[in-house]
């Protein structure tokens, strides 16, 4: 017989219902919602559309200038072979270069062959005389003279005789020629302010390279040296 107290037993009811405890919250969390009706693959990035097929213009336009060149190059081609199978035509003569006269060189001798050539009379002709051998040594100039020529216009005199004396200059340029006149000029007129005998000085032609004293600019002589000096 055993000798182990007896221990109380609570008794078992079987009129209340056995209350379990409640291990999940009823109490819903603000803004999440559902756990079970939330996609878990709503927060994942979407996969971007396919970028758009790209169009052919550019294989298009290769084909034009393509056929542009062919057209090109083919029409050079027949052009080249029909003149390859014409006959040679001749070519054009280019025309010759008209060589224009320069202005004809000229001195005193040049002027003085020329008033011969018209018959003029040309008495005691000498060549190389300065316009100061001519003039007088008061008369002072400074312009260089390329050519002279001195001689006697007999119409001024009846028979023989020492007047009419007539000066030729050529110079290197009409602007020398016409410093030469202007201080002729000048010259002039001093020596008729002071009553000084001018002479041959009254009559003074310059034209182009050339100055003349002693003729009348109505005279032949003038004539010939207007068209000889240029």
């Amino acid at each position: 017989m055993s000798t182990d107290p007896i221990k109380y037993t609570r008794p078992i009811s079987f009129d209340s219902p056995t209350v379990y405890p409640n291990y999940e919250s009823t109490v819903q969390v603000p803004g999440t919602g559902n756990p079970y009706l939330r996609n878990p693959y709503q927060d994942v990035p979407s996969i971007p559309p396919p970028p758009p097929k790209q169009g052919h213009k550019w294989l298009l336009v290769a084909l034009l200038i393509l056929s542009c060149l062919v057209v090109i190059l083919g029409g050079t081609l027949f052009a080249v072979m029909l003149g390859s199978s014409q006959p040679g035509s001749p070519q054009p003569t280019p025309a010759p270069q008209t060589a224009f006269p320069s202005a004809r060189p000229y001195d005193a001798n040049a002027i003085i062959h020329d008033f011969q050539a018209h018959g003029l009379p040309l008495d005691q002709l000498q060549y190389g005389g300065t316009i100061n051998d001519y003039v007088g040594k008061d008369y002072v100039t400074v312009i260089t003279l390329q050519s002279s020529a001195m001689f006697l216009d007999p119409s001024f005199c009846n028979g023989p005789c020492d007047v009419g004396s007539v000066w030729l200059g050529v110079y290197s340029s009409p602007v020398d020629a016409q410093s030469e006149y202007n201080g002729l000029v000048a010259y002039r007129s001093g020596e008729q302010q002071q009553g000084m005998p001018v002479g041959t000085l009254v009559a003074l032609v310059q034209t182009g390279r050339c100055v003349l004293i002693g003729e009348l600019a109505t005279s032949e002589y003038v004539a010939i040296l207007r068209s000889d000096c240029t």
